[in-house]
């Protein structure tokens, strides 16, 4: 009888440097995307770069984050991260692209996203008013800030 060994469920026997670089490189590719959100096209040229960086960096980060979901499912971080993206484009922007395509998906990122705000720490350094608009269940069950 063959035995095919079955993928990690959470990524928890993953060495800790390699569950750091996913969350960081999902980090940036965020950082990247939300970006553009916060520049203002005070003229036509702006808003031609604007609208090029959004989509050119956009797709990188849902790349990175489908890429992320698949190693580390369960991590709150990489969930928090997620929720922010998915929340931050809006919700029929990159369809296709995006991670939380089906309620099941949304509903497991929102809980991973609610253990990493549940602590107090990791609330002061990220909490975002994403996470409250993308998962409003979830982030009501949260103490208050």
């Amino acid at each position: 009888m063959l035995l095919i060994p079955l993928p990690p469920a959470t990524g928890a026997e993953k060495p800790a440097a390699e569950i750091e670089k996913i969350r960081t490189d999902l980090g940036e590719a965020f950082e990247s995307c939300h970006h553009w959100g916060g520049e203002e096209p005070y003229d036509e040229e702006r808003a031609a770069q604007i609208r090029t960086g959004y989509e050119r960096d956009c797709p990188v980060a849902f790349a990175a984050a489908r890429a992320a979901f698949a190693a580390l499912p369960d991590d709150p971080k990489v969930a928090a991260i997620i929720v922010d993206l998915e929340d931050y484009v809006g919700p029929h922007a990159f369809e296709g692209q995006r991670v939380a395509g089906d309620a099941p998906t949304k509903k497991r990122l929102c809980a991973n996203a609610a253990r990493f705000y549940s602590d107090p720490e990791a609330r002061e350094i990220r909490f975002t008013g994403y996470f409250e608009a993308f998962c409003p269940s979830e982030a009501a069950g949260l103490p208050a800030r």
